[in-house]
């Protein structure tokens, strides 16, 4: 069978399904985490503190293992190295379901570390090489809205499960296990069709010590480290208000209950699919910059309403707030990565892999630094002031990038 060129091909469609559905596995996992922090803390005997560093646990493997595993997608394509990701997270469920104490439950997370950075740089490689220019921003929206999915159930579904195994939350990890290992089946299948098979997509035939030089020429580039800073603020923006939120929404002292909080901490996720869908469509003609700036100040806003969610008014338009952030953080910074001068077919694994490891500093620090500041000053307001400081330097930082050189639009 011939080549058929990705950009024309059907099948990028498929792909882009079945990358998703990894991706939403993916969410789920982590998801279930924030849902189940209670819960956790409560069964296993652990402080604010401990509960903290277990869901920081992960990005601090991500950080390390992040460019290499962006170089591995450069050399040996996405195919099985997406599925290798997805089987890590498969067995990180099922070790959380087995974990007795702090330690089994901490390495059980860390583990998911392991597989989330070929399912997160993937993604957007996938992306990049089988959409158009044009295609991309869409493409990025979906894939954005139904990883959304699996933060829902994360959430949601996880409380529903209580219910069903009569608050046996480790029943309730072993059903994500099983959604992982199917979505593991299903991908297996994609990636075995001819369409796929003979395009050999995202394998390049470069040596290890050329793919590494790029990356080394890459951390050289101005606008580069410009995006990787910024990435650092956006994750630990990202991961203190996604594992926080649930546990913060029930100390309000609106009265909500833990399984009601888990209902109002999906709110995000529900504007944040909507946004997803909407704001990357207008990232074109170099306006990533301007809308990155307006999502960083509408994150510190809604960290200034959410310490003072005297109301449920006040809490619901915070929640919202947080959600179009959420949702359209990483697909604008995405596109604005894969499109920066240098950044190419070839090397978008290695960008790609360099900006969330970078991130993922801030992605460990984000949970660890708010629950340390929660327990020391016996609340949430003080990590909340602090982060809405963390969205004004971004912001600024953003605009400081407003001379960048022209995007590339191959």
């Amino acid at each position: 069978m011939s080549c058929i060129e990705p950009h024309s091909n059907y099948f990028r469609w498929v792909m882009l399904v079945g990358v998703s559905l990894l991706y939403c596995c993916f969410a789920m996992v982590h998801y279930s985490t924030a849902a189940l922090a209670s819960t956790m803390i409560e069964d296993l005997n652990l402080s604010l503190s401990q509960m903290g560093n277990i869901m920081g646990a992960w990005p601090m493997v991500y950080i390390f293992l992040s460019i290499p595993a962006g170089l591995l997608l450069d050399r040996f394509g996405i195919r099985h190295m997406l599925l290798l990701g997805i089987a890590a997270v498969a067995l990180s469920a099922f070790m959380r379901a087995s974990a007795t104490n702090y330690a089994e439950m901490f390495i059980a997370v860390l583990i998911f570390g392991l597989g989330a950075p070929f399912i997160s740089i993937g993604a957007p490689k996938l992306i990049r090489e089988w959409f158009s220019y044009e295609q991309r921003g869409l493409a990025l929206g979906i894939c954005i809205s139904i990883t959304a999915l699996g933060q829902i159930m994360g959430l949601i579904l996880t409380h529903e499960l209580l219910s069903v195994f009569d608050g046996n939350w480790r029943s309730t990890l072993n059903v994500y296990t099983t959604v992982c290992v199917i979505s593991a089946a299903l991908w297996i299948l994609i990636i075995s069709h001819p369409l796929c098979r003979s395009n050999a997509i995202g394998k390049s035939d470069e040596s290890m010590r050329e793919i590494c030089m790029a990356c080394i020429q890459l951390l050289r580039m101005p606008t580069i480290q410009a995006v990787l800073a910024l990435g650092v603020g956006m994750f630990f923006y990202m991961h203190a208000t996604i594992n926080w939120l649930p546990k913060i929404i029930a100390d309000t002292g609106l009265g909500l209950s833990e399984a009601n909080s888990a209902y109002w901490a999906s709110l995000p996720i529900i504007t944040g699919m909507i946004s997803a869908a909407i704001v990357p469509r207008f990232t074109s003609k170099n306006r990533e910059i301007i809308i990155l700036a307006l999502l960083f100040f509408i994150g510190c806003t809604s960290c200034l309403l959410l310490s003072n969610s005297a109301s449920l008014l006040i809490l619901i338009a915070a929640l919202v707030m947080i959600g179009i952030v959420r949702g359209s953080i990483p697909p604008v910074s995405v596109f604005l990565l894969m499109h920066l001068p240098g950044v190419t077919q070839k090397n978008i694994g290695a960008a790609t892999g360099l900006f969330f490891a970078f991130g993922q500093i801030g992605g460990a620090m984000g949970p660890i630094s708010f629950g340390y500041l929660a327990e020391k000053s016996t609340g949430f307001e003080l990590p909340l002031y602090f982060l809405s400081g963390v969205c004004v330097l971004l912001a600024l930082m953003s605009l400081s990038m407003r001379r960048a050189q022209k995007l590339n639009v191959e």
